[in-house]
């Protein structure tokens, strides 16, 4: 008989999912948000003695109202890694000027966090005039690290 081999310690440990995760999910929804400056409109950040999934991000910004002057819209999440970065990691952007312009951007299974790493959500519509719906979520799963 041939001799068996252990895979050591880390064979008893737990998968990911069974060390007590926690689902959260966030998001901002805004609808006809004038003009603005970089605002930051979701954000999170992994606790100490946690790691974390993030499975799903999404961006989305629609020309609700046309207007004076068209600017550049943006909606982003930047990602932090150890307190760190900042690294933009989910982008949309446009420029024009028509009801019904948009920019939809999503990612899944994005990011596995480490505590003290955040993720970030933001927008800017640098219009004169004229509103836009923003849409910014993401879907994360926390666990024991």
């Amino acid at each position: 008989m041939g001799r068996q081999y252990s895979a050591g310690p880390q064979a008893s440990r737990l998968a990911w999912y069974d060390r007590n995760p926690i689902s959260g999910v966030a998001r901002y929804n805004g609808w006809n948000v004038a003009p603005h400056s970089l605002t930051l409109r979701v954000a999170y950040t992994c606790p100490s003695g946690k790691k974390a999934m993030v499975e799903f991000l999404q961006v989305r910004a629609i020309r609700a109202a046309a207007a004076t002057t068209a600017g550049l819209v943006l909606v982003f999440w930047e990602f932090y890694p150890l307190g760190g970065g900042p690294y933009i990691f989910l982008l949309g952007s446009f420029r024009t000027n028509v009801v019904g312009d948009e920019t939809v951007q999503a990612i899944g299974s994005a990011i596995t966090m480490v505590a003290s790493d955040k993720i970030e959500g933001y927008s800017q519509d640098g219009s004169t005039a004229g509103e836009v719906d923003i849409h910014i979520a993401y879907k994360a799963t926390e666990f024991d690290a």
